[in-house]
C-alpha cells in the first residue's frame, strides 16, 4: 500500500469517527466543526468531492456561518454542477461575511457559470478591493475578459494570477496554454503528478495532450497553413439526408414484387473536402470543433496516426474512442492547406447517415469572415478586416479542434483586445467560450443582460507602464481594469 493510500485510509477513518461523535452528541463543539472542515478540505484536495460535500455540510450543521465551510461547499457544488444550490450557499455566506474575498470569488464563479457577466465582474473586482493579492479573482477576470475577446486584459489578469499562485490547478492549466510546446509538456507532466479535484474530464484531457506532445516532440508544429494568398471564396453546400428507405410492394400488373426508394428528411448541410486527395462530404456541425472523420475515411486517405484520444458530444452515444492523425494536405473549395491534424473516430460518425464519413465545425474557419446562406446553399469566406497599421496574419485552419489547435504553435504574439472595424459597428455582439458562443436571445420580450459585463474596460485607462492591473496609476488612484 502506498503512502498516499495509507493517508487516504486514515483520512476516511477520521471522517467516520467525526460522524460517529456528532451522532452521539446533540451539542457538538466548535472543535468538531473545525475537524469536519479540515476533513472536507483534505478530501477536496484529492478529488473526493462527494465525501468533501458531506463534511462541509456537517461543519455547517454545527456552525451555519462558518465562512470556510460555506466557501468550500459552494465551490464543490459548482464543480459538481449543482449551480442553484451553490448560489444559495454563496449568498448565505455573503450575508454573514460581506467582505470575504474567498466567498466573493466563488460568487463570481457561480455568476460566470450562470452568464451573469456584469455581476461576476463586480464580484471579482470587489474581492480585489478587499484583498489585492486574491489570485483566483484575477483568474476569474482572465476567463471573463477572454469570453469578450479582450485578450490583452485577459492575459494581464492571468499573469498576475500566476505570479500570485502558480500552483493553483485552474491558474496553472490556463497559464500553460500560453507557453511553447516543450515548456508546456513539462508543466502538464508536473500537473499530472499532483492530485487535483476532477473537473469534467480534465485529467483525461491533460493526459491526451501529454501523449500528443510526446509523440510530436521532435516535429515542428503542424499548423495547417494556407498555400497562397487569401481571397474571398464561395463554397457550395450540399444537403445531407438520413439513410434512404426501401419499400417492397406487390405489383398486380407484373404479378411480382417491386421496390421503391425514398429519401428521408434533410438533416443538415455539408461541405466537400479532400484529405490527401480523397474527397468526402463533411456535415457542417455548429456544435463540433475542427474536423472529425471516420477511421474508414482516414484509412482511405492514408492519414498518419499520432496519438489516442476520447471524445463525446455526437448524438447520445456517450464517450467514443479515437485518435489524432496527420493529413499532408486538405483542400476545401479550391483552397489548399498543408500539414493538418484532424480527429478520427473508431466508429461510424452518424448511424442514420452512413454516407457521412465526417463532421466539420464552423470554428475551423476562424481566420475568415464567414457567411452561411442555407437557402442558396452557399458558405462565403472573406478576409477579416485588418487592424490599422498591422500586417495580415497567416491563414490557418483549426482542424485539430479547440483542445489541440492551440498546441500547434511555438510563437505567441502579444495579445490584443478585440478590434471592431467601422463597418462591423452595428453587428450583434456575442460571448465566446472555446467553440461555443453565447448569443443574446429574446424570449417573450425578455432579453438576457449577459453582454453587459466587460464593457467598462473599454472606457477606463489602459493597462500599461503607469497603470497595472490591480495597482495604482501615477496619481495614486486605483486602476480599474
Amino acid at each position: 500500500m502506498t503512502r498516499k493510500s495509507v493517508a487516504l485510509c486514515l483520512l476516511l477513518t477520521v471522517t467516520s469517527l467525526i460522524s460517529d461523535v456528532l451522532a452521539q452528541d446533540p451539542r457538538p463543539s466548535p472543535e468538531e466543526a473545525s475537524a469536519a472542515l479540515m476533513s472536507g478540505d483534505q478530501l477536496f484536495s484529492v478529488g473526493k468531492l462527494t465525501e468533501a460535500t458531506k463534511q462541509y455540510r456537517l461543519a455547517l450543521k454545527i456552525n451555519s456561518n462558518l465562512e470556510s465551510a460555506q466557501a468550500g461547499l459552494a465551490r464543490t457544488l459548482l464543480i459538481t454542477q449543482e449551480t442553484d444550490e451553490a448560489l444559495t450557499v454563496a449568498l448565505a455566506g455573503m450575508a454573514a461575511h460581506p467582505d470575504s474575498p474567498r466567498l466573493l470569488v466563488i460568487l463570481g464563479d457561480i455568476q460566470f457559470r450562470r452568464a451573469e457577466m456584469e455581476e461576476a465582474e463586480k464580484a471579482y473586482q470587489t474581492a480585489l478591493q478587499v484583498n489585492p493579492k486574491e489570485a483566483k479573482a484575477y483568474f476569474g477576470l482572465a476567463r471573463l475578459y477572454q469570453a469578450y475577446a479582450l485578450e490583452a486584459h485577459s492575459y494581464a489578469a492571468l499573469k498576475r494570477a500566476h505570479d500570485l499562485d502558480p500552483k493553483d490547478p485552474d491558474i496553472q492549466l490556463m497559464w500553460l496554454d500560453t507557453l511553447p510546446r516543450k515548456e508546456r509538456l513539462a508543466g502538464l507532466r508536473e500537473y499530472l503528478a499532483t492530485p487535483h479535484p476532477e473537473v469534467q474530464g480534465r485529467r483525461q484531457a491533460v493526459e491526451e495532450s501529454v501523449r500528443y506532445l510526446e509523440k510530436t516532440a521532435d516535429q515542428p508544429p503542424h499548423s495547417c497553413k494556407m498555400v497562397g494568398a487569401a481571397s474571398a471564396k464561395e463554397l457550395k453546400l450540399e444537403y445531407v439526408h438520413d439513410d434512404y428507405t426501401t419499400t417492397t410492394f406487390w405489383d398486380p400488373v407484373s404479378g411480382g414484387h417491386g421496390t421503391t426508394s425514398s429519401a428521408t428528411p434533410i438533416i443538415g448541410a455539408g461541405l466537400s473536402a479532400k484529405l490527401n486527395g480523397k474527397e468526402q462530404l463533411l456535415l457542417l456541425d455548429s456544435g463540433a470543433t475542427g474536423i472529425l472523420i471516420s477511421r474508414k475515411m482516414a484509412d482511405r486517405a492514408k492519414l498518419q496516426r499520432i496519438s489516442d484520444i476520447k471524445f463525446s458530444g455526437i448524438g447520445d452515444k456517450g464517450e467514443r474512442a479515437g485518435y489524432l492523425a496527420l493529413a499532408d494536405d486538405i483542400s476545401i473549395g479550391g483552397m489548399e492547406f498543408r500539414d493538418c491534424v484532424v480527429m478520427v473516430s473508431e466508429q461510424r460518425i452518424l448511424k442514420d447517415a452512413p454516407t457521412i464519413e465526417g463532421l466539420i465545425g464552423a470554428d475551423i474557419f476562424s481566420s475568415f469572415l464567414v457567411d452561411i446562406n442555407f437557402p442558396q446553399k452557399l458558405l462565403r469566406l472573406s478576409p477579416l478586416p485588418s487592424r490599422p497599421g498591422e500586417a495580415e496574419p497567416p491563414i490557418v485552419l483549426n482542424t485539430a479542434g479547440i483542445s489541440f489547435g492551440a498546441i500547434e504553435t511555438d510563437t505567441f504574439p502579444a495579445p490584443k483586445d478585440r478590434f471592431v472595424a467601422p463597418e462591423m459597428g452595428n453587428w450583434t455582439r456575442f460571448l465566446r467560450f472555446d467553440h461555443v458562443v453565447l448569443v443574446p436571445t429574446r424570449v417573450n420580450g425578455f432579453q438576457t443582460d449577459a453582454l453587459r459585463g466587460g464593457q467598462r474596460v473599454l472606457h477606463e485607462r489602459p493597462i500599461g507602464p503607469s497603470c497595472k492591473i490591480g495597482g495604482q496609476d501615477d496619481g495614486g488612484r486605483p486602476c480599474r481594469c
